[in-house]
């Protein structure tokens, strides 16, 4: 038995809604100057998250130095 073969279908082509295309320079400007703003404030976002995640460890740092440092100060002053 033979089998019928099916031709791929071409892909419909994508409706454009009305503020896809600009038509001004200026307006594609002022696009391109939301989505910098927008691209910005997402790294922000990505960089206030480390730091949030970050913090915890360095601020027990920090008071480890600072303990250790301490120490060594106190016993430097016994000796003398």
């Amino acid at each position: 038995m033979a089998q019928a073969t099916k031709t791929p279908k071409a892909p419909k082509a994508k409706k454009v809604s009305k503020d896809a295309a600009p038509v001004a320079p200026a307006a594609n400007a002022a696009l391109a100057g939301k989505a910098a703003i927008a691209g910005a404030r997402a790294a922000g976002k990505a960089v206030s998250a480390a730091v949030s995640r970050g913090r915890a460890p360095l601020i027990a740092g920090g008071a480890a130095a600072a303990g250790f440092l301490g120490g060594r100060a106190a016993i430097r002053r016994r000796r003398r």
